[in-house]
């Protein structure tokens, strides 16, 4: 448990820690103190100076039509992103449209930088380790929670290989964009 970072407690707290100024002594070793007193938020800490501190999510494209798009793997082929960019075509969709992260892009993303981009639309090709992945139930369903629709598939690698998985991303596709072809 001492290995792991800030990073692994976000995958299982989603809300924020604070501590009360009468008790940061308490928590930090005294060599500590000084310099890790002033990044710790406080109770009162406004949401704008704590908004101030997160970081825009980085990815590629433009996200016009609020549409997040996760996947695996660190970078894609020539022919995975051939795929990816038909079957975003099949729904009225190209890059300028979307939100394409890489998997150390979001694996690396908090919560709030999520939250803060306010997609209407979450699709995740394969395994990645954000929360995002606690939305998950089934892979090709579509989840709503709140105002965000979530659709989990299988890698673009699997996907390209399978024609079963391809009907099956198309069939959630369709019920995900309300496609009616």
């Amino acid at each position: 448990m001492e290995e792991q970072s800030i990073h692994h407690l976000s995958l299982f707290l989603d809300t924020p820690i604070y501590v009360l100024p009468e008790e940061k002594a308490q928590y930090l070793s005294a060599g500590q103190v000084a310099a890790a007193a002033d990044q710790i938020p406080m109770e009162d800490d406004s949401p704008a100076e704590i908004a101030e501190e997160i970081q825009e999510l980085a990815y590629e494209g433009n996200f016009e039509k609020g549409v997040l798009v996760a996947f695996d793997s660190m970078e894609l082929s020539g022919e995975l992103k051939e795929l990816l960019f038909k079957i975003l075509d099949a729904v009225g969709c190209s890059l300028k449209d979307i939100a394409l992260c890489n998997e150390e892009t979001i694996n690396t993303a908090s919560p709030a930088q999520v939250d803060a981009l306010n997609p209407t639309k979450v699709i995740v090709f394969g395994r990645v380790n954000h929360p995002l992945m606690h939305h998950k139930k089934e892979n090709y369903q579509v989840e709503m929670l709140e105002d965000t629709a979530y659709l989990y598939a299988d890698s673009l690698d699997q996907i390209n290989t399978s024609k079963e998985l391809k009907k099956a991303l198309w069939g959630a596709l369709k019920t995900l964009f309300n496609v009616t072809k």
